[in-house]
């Protein structure tokens, strides 16, 4: 599975052009270790391609390799993620919410992500969801199941989202980015800690490789579209040189 599908690219190609020339000008300025460590991991995170030598890999079929693909790309975005809270965190740039815990997935406030202009992917997520699986009874199904099971393997917050998202996905109702975020931690929770595979919890392997890949996709865009807008604040408060 490759890192974005094509219609994701131009938005990529454009959030990444803007956040290569911000960084470089705050480097040019000072070098923030929560800058230089959501950088550093934001990059390997990119930069990361996933591939299976079958002279030790069990994993046969192409439809197992997608899903395991989409397992393990979801979960180390996570970890990128929790650098960008560090970097908000430190940088006094944004107000966390009450839950405030970088090990959690809504460190932003649900207000906070207007502010960001993460609509427009939020509008495309939800539209491929709708065309790639709710509009397909059976898979619709296996989506519900699966989130369904992970509301029972997580606890608080994280669990009170995604049985929130299932209920909205029920009704008809579309995701909101703080799903997303959830939906992330819980992947990474129950496949770094749990040993969730390409299989757990779903009837077809393309249920999981569909929602993962998009929300992977979207995320990434959310991640840039967040540290464009923090890295902007933080250097229009900079004073200029004299």
């Amino acid at each position: 599975m490759p890192l974005f599908q094509k219609r994701y690219l131009p938005d990529f190609e454009d959030f990444f052009s803007r956040y290569e020339q911000r960084f470089t000008t705050l480097l040019s300025m000072a070098k923030p270790r929560s800058w230089m460590r959501f950088n550093s991991k934001l990059r390997n995170l990119l930069g990361t391609i996933i591939q299976f030598d079958p002279r030790f890999s069990n994993t046969r079929s192409e439809s197992v390799r997608e899903a395991d693909k989409s397992l393990m790309k979801l979960s180390d975005l996570w970890y990128t993620v929790e650098n960008l809270y560090a970097v908000a965190r430190e940088e006094g740039l944004v107000k966390l919410n009450r839950w405030g815990k970088l090990d959690l997935p809504f460190a932003f406030a649900p207000e906070e992500f207007e502010r960001f202009g993460i609509g427009k992917i939020m509008e495309n997520f939800n539209a491929q969801l709708r065309q790639k699986l709710l509009n397909t009874p059976n898979r619709k199904a296996d989506l519900l199941n699966y989130l369904a099971h992970l509301v029972v393997e997580t606890s608080g917050q994280v669990s009170l989202l995604l049985k929130e998202a299932a209920t909205r996905l029920e009704q008809g109702r579309d995701l909101l980015a703080q799903h997303l975020f959830a939906l992330a931690y819980a992947t990474r929770d129950t496949f770094v800690q749990q040993g969730q595979s390409a299989k757990t919890w779903v009837e077809h392997y393309r249920t999981k490789t569909l929602l993962l890949g998009e929300t992977f996709d979207a995320l990434v865009l959310i991640v840039l579209n967040i540290a464009n807008a923090l890295l902007e604040e933080k250097l229009s408060a900079v004073p200029p040189k004299s």
